[in-house]
């Protein structure tokens, strides 16, 4: 896992994994996944094989003193290694090192408990019920973590 800098080439593969793991209103439209991507602003977390595979990503964005976790994703046939895991470690130790962040916060649809518990067993608690966040897709939870 890395933090990745040569972020043009991982962009292609980050557009086909976000189709295969979101659907519906829960995937971001390639717009905003390339808005993101490309801002200086947002770092890019990877889970490649040794053949540059991509087995998963996360995209973090900094607000302030907050870091919003905004897409995470592991390819379905990879899941259950606590691959998710490493990424928000990964991407938790990256923002602590930098300093000036006082928390990292996600949103996440009300229904994905597989989600939710991941994040709680790694700190998150929840803070809210975001009425209608996916739209006509239901309710989200927000949670934060906060950073040392």
């Amino acid at each position: 896992m890395r933090l990745i800098h040569d972020k043009a080439d991982w962009l292609p593969k980050v557009l086909e994994l976000n189709r295969v793991c979101f659907s519906g209103v829960q995937r971001a439209p390639d717009a905003e996944v390339r808005l993101r991507f490309n801002s200086p602003d947002c770092s890019v977390f990877i889970v490649r094989t040794s053949l540059d595979e991509l087995i998963g990503f996360a995209i973090c964005e900094p607000h302030g003193a907050e870091v919003q976790l905004w897409s995470i994703a592991v390819k379905e046939e990879h899941r259950g290694h606590n691959l998710g895991g490493y990424l928000l470690d990964e991407a938790r130790q990256y923002y602590e090192e930098l300093g000036g962040y006082d928390v990292m916060s996600l949103n996440v649809h009300v229904d994905n408990i597989a989600a939710i518990h991941l994040y709680e067993r790694l700190g998150f608690r929840k803070v809210s019920v975001l009425k209608r966040w996916f739209l006509q897709d239901g309710d989200g939870v927000r949670m934060i973590k906060e950073l040392s």
